[in-house]
Formats: structure tokens, sequence, C-alpha cells
């Protein structure tokens, strides 16, 4: 019993490292990966998925857009919506995120309510202003030991990517700092474009 709490601790603690590795792998880079060791005990067949866009940024940034902040309102939204969704007694186990601004303050947010850093927060520049195809893509890339994962980024592709997801289920626009939840039947991330979903709650800041 206590080795199996050993290596579930060390799993956990590896978790970060293991994940880049394999998405950098899954995405056709080089990388030796003879290292790399499923542990399927911590695998289960149904995972969840929280989709999240960015909160409000400001409109009066005239600078480069990927370097857009958050406005005001878009920093007290997310710290509403980060302890809406700690409040549903949920569980990440990974926070992927675009490294945009406006997104990866959004993201730092949630990461820190449910006890994470920023350093623990996933960054990959396919998730800036993706085509809904890139979901897909960054998602069937996962390490398989991830159940519950965040996903942040922006419109106009994350609308299309959750309208995707879960039937007659549809959003005319993913509001900033909506979360978008669904749950899947499978056991591997790379089965995700041909998985059955079903939809968990929908929530924002204001109703839409």
């Amino acid at each position: 019993m206590q080795d199996a709490l050993e290596t579930t601790n060390a799993n956990s603690k590896n978790l970060l490292n293991k994940l880049i590795i394999i998405i950098v792998v899954k995405l056709g880079k080089k990388f030796n990966s003879s290292s790399i060791i499923y542990n399927f005990k911590t695998m289960k067949n149904l995972k969840t998925i929280y989709i999240v866009r960015h909160a409000k940024s400001d409109q009066n940034f005239f600078e480069k857009d990927f370097e857009r902040p958050l406005n005001e309102q878009g920093y007290k939204d997310a710290q509403m919506m980060a302890k809406r969704l700690l409040e549903k007694n949920v569980k990440v186990d990974a926070f992927i995120c675009s490294p945009a601004k406006r997104a990866r303050s959004t993201a730092k947010i949630f990461a820190a309510a449910f006890g994470k850093i920023e350093t623990q927060i996933l960054f990959l520049d396919s998730l800036y202003h993706p085509p809904f195809e890139e979901f897909y893509k960054v998602i069937q890339a996962l390490p398989d030991e991830l159940n519950n994962i965040a996903i942040f980024s922006h419109n106009p592709g994350i609308s299309y990517f959750v309208n995707s997801l879960a039937g007659n289920v549809k959003l005319d626009h993913m509001p900033t700092c909506g979360i978008f939840a669904i749950e899947t039947n499978i056991l591997f991330w790379k089965d995700f474009s041909r998985s059955n979903n079903s939809f968990l709650f929908f929530d924002s800041p204001q109703p839409i």
C-alpha cells in the first residue's frame, strides 16, 4: 500500500514534465521518449474537459494583440468564475493555455484557485487564436493519465470547438470567461475525435 502511494505521489510530481514530453512527441517534434511510462491505475474511461475563454480584455490597448491585458472587470470575472468552478467540487489535473497575456492571466487565476502556480500551467503557442481543429489536435496528444483538463483560449475558434462537442447543445458565441464542460467516454485521448460526449454544464459571468 505504501509503495502504491509513493508511486502515485512520484507520478503526480512528474506529470507536468510528462505532459510536455508527450505533447512534443505526438505533435511530431524530436524527443527521446524511451523513459515515458504510463500508469494505467490512474487512467479512467471517463474524462472531463473544461473549456474556458479568457476573461474581458482591455479594448483601449492598441499595441500587439498578444500582449493585450485583462481589464478590471476581466480580473473580477476570472476570480468569480474560478471560485464557482471550484465550488462544483471538480478536479483539474492540468491547465493548458494560450500564451497570450489575457489568456495567461485568466489561467493563472483559475490555477491559483485550485492550488496551482503559473509554472504548473502548460502554455501552447498553437492555442493562440487557433482554428477549432487545433483543439482536437492538442487534446488527442495528451497523456492518458490526465482525466480532467482545463483549456484556455480565444474566439472565434473556441466557439466553433464547443459547438462541435455535444450534439444539440450550441452557443451563439463563447462569452468571455465562459466555461463549457463535457464528459467524454474514452480511456485514451487519441480517441477523442470519435468519442461520445455528454454535456455537463455551461457557466458565464453574465447570462447569454
